[in-house]
């Protein structure tokens, strides 16, 4: 094959190539299957590429566009792979995690006439301007009333599956009118109280941190 047709096989399968972005943390298990799948693709592209690359016969092997194509091919199966697990492990975790939860149970953060009194969560940091310390708020404590038959460890599991399932939807940035669970990093934690439930709602993320806090603000 003739050093021009190769440049034009090779910018032909560029041009149609799909994009294999990484999808970010927030996104979807379905997303994540998308990206494995745009993945796979590229690396029959870059396969065929090679072959072409590679001459007639394969009498070019050591060819530079035939390493290039080879190495490319390969990036975008790990690529594929990792997607995948990724996707598989989301999937994994709704399943494990929703298990002992019956069907039909609504997320309990919803139901904000059950919160009862709200607190902010408060953890100690080094201050970056000057010596001393600071106070980042990193989350709410909310009380909840008691539902009947509801347990710590019931509670604790329904809002475990709502995180888990949220991650598989894909988690959002900003709230408008749903549940602090549906937010990128977000942990809950459920301790018995005499009245009900406490429940801290935290999360690592500054961004997410004071869409919680907006939110328990608005249950008030």
């Amino acid at each position: 094959m003739s050093r021009v047709l190769l440049s034009i096989a090779t910018l032909t399968f560029l041009a149609c190539e799909g994009t294999t972005a990484t999808p970010p943390d927030d996104a979807s298990a379905a997303a994540h299957e998308r990206a494995a799948k745009q993945a796979e693709r590229n690396s029959w592209g870059y396969e065929t590429a090679q072959a072409q690359a590679a001459g007639p016969h394969g009498s070019q092997p050591d060819s530079p566009n035939t390493f290039d194509n080879r190495r490319a091919a390969i990036d975008q199966r790990q690529k594929a792979a990792e997607q995948r697990a990724v996707a598989q492990g989301l999937r994994a975790a709704e399943k494990e995690l929703c298990a002992p939860v019956p069907e039909g149970q609504t997320d309990p953060l919803l139901r904000r006439d059950d919160v009862t009194f709200v607190s902010m969560i408060e953890e100690r940091g080094v201050s970056v301007v000057g010596p001393g310390e600071t106070l980042k708020t990193v989350g709410v404590r909310l009380r909840l009333q008691a539902a009947p038959g509801t347990t710590t460890e019931s509670l604790q599991q329904l809002l475990d599956c709502h995180i888990a399932r949220a991650r598989v939807a894909g988690t959002v940035a900003e709230l408008d009118g749903g549940s602090p669970l549906t937010l990128d990093s977000v942990v809950a934690k459920v301790d018995w109280m005499p009245d009900g439930f406490a429940v801290n709602v935290t999360s690592d993320d500054s961004d997410a941190a004071r869409e919680i806090v907006r939110w328990a603000q608005a249950s008030r």
